[in-house]
């Protein structure tokens, strides 16, 4: 499924190829710096859909972007609330500033001042959580507190 964002033609969402009810988004391993696929379910997307339609728009837009262009992917989560949807173990944060931000309603925005967005995919490489969060005053393309909220950075 080929998507338009930014006026360029965007590959990164691959339409469902199983039976599992979910999408393949290209997402770059820190240990190879080849790309992988992670997937990204369509009840979770069901779930952020009653939200707002920004957050539809961060999933299919921003989600893509942070996963193939990082500014850095951390190991090891060390915060419970990293981990409250997901029934395995945290595995991977990937992290960066987008190249733009969505309102409530949708509407293309700058990104937010002073914040970094997060993308968090679990061991059996299922995005289950994405969300804003205060960037590091030192590094304002990685999270506040990073060096202790992770146990170790791999890219």
């Amino acid at each position: 499924m080929s998507q338009e964002h930014n006026g360029k033609q965007d590959n990164s969402i691959i339409k469902s190829k199983s039976r599992r009810k979910c999408l393949y988004i290209n997402s770059v391993d820190p240990d190879t710096g080849k790309y992988y696929e992670v997937m990204l379910s369509y009840e979770r997307l069901h779930r952020v859909c009653s939200r707002s339609i920004g957050q539809i728009k961060e999933a299919k837009f921003l989600v893509p972007e942070i996963l193939q262009k990082p500014k850095a992917i951390f190991e090891g989560l060390r915060k419970d609330e990293d981990e409250r949807y997901t029934k395995t173990e945290g595995w991977r944060c990937y992290c960066g500033v987008p190249s733009c931000a969505y309102n409530r309603n949708g509407n293309r925005i700058e990104t937010r001042p002073n914040e970094v967005f997060l993308v968090f995919v679990n061991a059996e490489k299922i995005v289950y959580l994405w969300y804003w969060y205060s960037s590091d005053e030192n590094d304002p393309e990685l999270p506040e507190g990073w060096e202790t909220r992770f146990k170790r950075r791999s890219l």
